[in-house]
């Protein structure tokens, strides 16, 4: 007979806010491809709807519609200049501890969604800064914001 020691919870599945990226454009970082529940990964020739990309987690989405082999977005091209003052301004936060950076961004991000005219803005708010990469969090924010609306659409039908 072996001697089997009981499985130990561990905090380790609990979600955590990833910090800020140091320095890294997010049109150039390469997350890891995505997976789905099953363990495959998503086909970037799929065509995907505004709806089924608010499922995905925002470094996915920016991985997609960044990657010149994806076909079937509903995403125009991220401006530029957008893309340069985003990342500016998370580069600005990456000094700070994780607290004030959510602080910081959740403050932009609140007027956002708040101004999507859903009535828990505030839950929604922290709820993305909670499960999401903040510097990706931003980027859909500043670039892709018809995403980012029917995320916090999800959201609201998912409380």
């Amino acid at each position: 007979a072996q001697n089997r020691q009981p499985a130990v919870s561990s905090l380790s599945n609990t979600p955590q806010t990833p910090d800020l990226s140091r320095g890294a454009s997010s049109t150039t970082t390469s997350p890891a491809p995505p997976r789905t529940p099953a363990g495959t990964q998503i086909p970037t020739s799929s065509v995907y709807t505004l709806a089924s990309l608010s499922k995905l987690p925002a470094s996915e989405i920016l991985r997609l519609a960044s990657s010149p082999r994806s076909t079937g977005l509903p995403l125009p091209k991220a401006d530029p200049s957008v893309v340069r003052e985003t990342d500016d301004f998370v580069n600005n936060l990456t000094d700070k501890p994780l607290a004030q950076q959510k602080q910081l961004l959740g403050e932009k991000l609140f007027k956002t969604v708040k101004g999507f005219g859903v009535k828990n803005a505030p839950k929604v708010t922290i709820y993305l800064l909670d499960n999401e990469d903040l510097r990706s969090l931003a980027h859909l924010m500043f670039s892709y914001p018809a995403v980012l609306k029917e995320k916090v659409l999800l959201q609201t039908t998912l409380k």
